[in-house]
């Protein structure tokens, strides 16, 4: 197995087999930068790259040799080389925390959101799911910083911010607003369909179960007016 030049130039001894990820808190402009021009002429102090790795690397727009990252943007393929090199060599190996960890983190949620959907109130929940957000995420953020370590905490939020929508419909009773809704939506279609009637210009008539008449087209009624006038 060949290693990648990102090893080579870090001086990595463990195993990288299958990637690693990089530390985009290293900034690109943090490295030195000679002109290669100034270099074949000799126009610099040979200190200045004693000791030193040096990184040869074009950044013309017609070599295409660029990367979108997190944070900087688009930057050059030889930077991109050289974040990478420095990841390894200063031992900044950002490592993802496992399934157990988010499972045991849902687990104490869901305690912690069972306690005090009994203590408090509305406000008092919601209040608390947001504080319960804020505290996760800067835990994630200090775990982060200083152990390298990323923890995702995309399905704890999730599941906050579906405990707090669960408050919410609880507090509102989710059955009255659902009969309220159905009943929205009947009254609707009834409107609609009396008027798709109503302006029909078939003769059309509409009868309850007792055979009662509740509706008729315009049509319809100058019918029956016209029956009702011979007949008399």
């Amino acid at each position: 197995v060949l290693e990648s030049f990102a090893t080579v130039l870090g001086d990595h001894a463990g195993d990288l087999s299958g990637g690693f990820l990089i530390d985009y808190r290293i900034n690109p402009d943090s490295f030195e930068r000679y002109s290669y021009v100034d270099i074949i002429r000799g126009n610099f102090s040979p200190e200045m790259l004693s000791g030193k790795k040096v990184l040869i690397g074009a950044s013309a727009l017609e070599l295409r040799d660029f990367f979108e990252v997190p944070k900087y943007g688009f930057i050059t393929g030889h930077t991109l080389q050289a974040i990478m090199s420095e990841t390894i060599s200063q031992d900044r190996l950002l490592r993802t925390s496992s399934w157990k960890v988010e499972f045991a983190t849902l687990l104490m949620l869901g305690a912690v959101i069972i306690i005090t959907s009994l203590a408090f109130k509305l406000v008092g929940q919601l209040m608390f799911l947001t504080a319960l957000a804020v505290l996760l995420e800067l835990t994630a953020i200090l775990l982060f910083n200083q152990f390298n370590l990323l923890l995702n905490t995309a399905s704890a939020v999730i599941f906050l911010v579906l405990s707090g929508l669960y408050f919410v419909l609880r507090e509102f009773d989710i059955n009255k607003l659902l009969i309220s809704m159905l009943d929205i939506k009947r009254r609707n279609a009834q409107r609609l369909l009396t008027r798709v009637v109503t302006e029909n210009f078939d003769s059309i008539l509409m009868q309850d179960k007792g055979l009662k008449i509740i509706n008729a087209s315009i049509s319809a009624m100058i019918i029956l007016r016209t029956a009702n006038e011979l007949a008399g």
